[in-house]
């Protein structure tokens, strides 16, 4: 964190290696150098500076992506919810508070229960969708079990998934790998009236695993950080550590890559272009 900012964990520490460097040479530079040392003091001194300028440049735009990302992804939960239009003002803002979750906990099982109760059935399929995809987040993230559930989100939950096993509504993808047998036996207790044993089928992790992911508010996060990842490639070695990383910085191209030791009583030891080379004071 720099100055209650973000900036990757990489680049803390480059910039804090970079900042204890600095206050070393500024230190070593108020004492007499040989001109051949003092140049390349004072030219690392620039670049180190300049590049610790960069950090903090990276800082603030990371700072006011996420800003950027916050702000769509909370038009995007008001669009979502404008477009349920049997809902009114007060489910509208409900729903909405919803959608801001990746997935749900057993702390949202009482206003869940609620909302299922009165407000599910006025939803849309898409809108049933995005709630039904972080109902089964949370049981994938093992945060209570389906069985676990609130009643009448358990019933409603149970009615949509037979609805679609069963091809009356457009099942997800995803659904398709759920095994025969299954399938079957949920199917076959469901019919069966039996909501106590189909809820324990539903409990199977494998319908967790392939529950369907609709939720369009988390798809635009995940769109965004995918573009970040892609471009953002690094030609760093795999295994680099984070000082041989500090090593292969910009200050190479300028002369000096890294100061290795320095004090008023040893020799500065100084990297140029990669080459090591001691440089004796006179």
């Amino acid at each position: 964190m720099l100055n209650g900012g973000y900036v990757s964990g990489l680049d803390e520490v480059e910039y804090a290696s970079l900042s204890d460097q600095v206050r070393k040479i500024e230190e070593l530079s108020n004492s007499s150098q040989p001109e051949g040392v003092s140049y390349l003091l004072k030219n690392f001194l620039h670049n180190a500076k300049s590049r610790m300028a960069e950090i903090q440049d990276e800082e603030v735009r990371s700072e006011d992506e996420k800003k950027e990302q916050k702000s769509k992804e909370t038009a995007n939960v008001v669009q979502l919810a404008e477009m349920e239009h049997k809902l009114n003002a007060e489910e509208k803002q409900q729903y909405s508070g919803f959608l801001k979750f990746d997935y749900f906990t057993k702390a949202n099982f009482d206003e869940l229960e609620s909302f299922y109760a009165n407000s599910w059935d006025k939803l849309s399929e898409s809108g049933k969708a995005e709630m039904s995809s972080r109902v089964w987040e949370g049981i994938k993230r093992k945060e209570y079990t389906f069985e676990e559930l609130p009643e009448t989100v358990r019933e409603k939950e149970s009615e949509r998934m037979y609805q679609q096993l069963t091809g009356r509504i457009e099942p997800s993808a995803s659904l398709q790998n759920i095994p025969p047998q299954d399938r079957a036996d949920f199917v076959r207790e469901y019919e069966a009236g039996n909501e106590q044993a189909a809820a324990k089928v539903l409990s199977r992790p494998i319908f967790a695993e392939y529950s369907p992911d609709t939720r369009k508010v988390s798809a635009l996060q995940a769109d965004t950080s995918t573009k970040e990842q892609a471009s953002g490639e690094s030609n760093n070695p795999p295994n680099a550590s984070p000082q041989e990383l500090l090593v292969d910085s910009d200050f190479s191209i300028r002369g000096v890559s890294s100061i290795v030791e320095v004090d008023n009583t040893e020799t500065p030891k100084v990297q140029a272009n990669g080459n090591s080379s001691i440089i004796g004071k006179s």
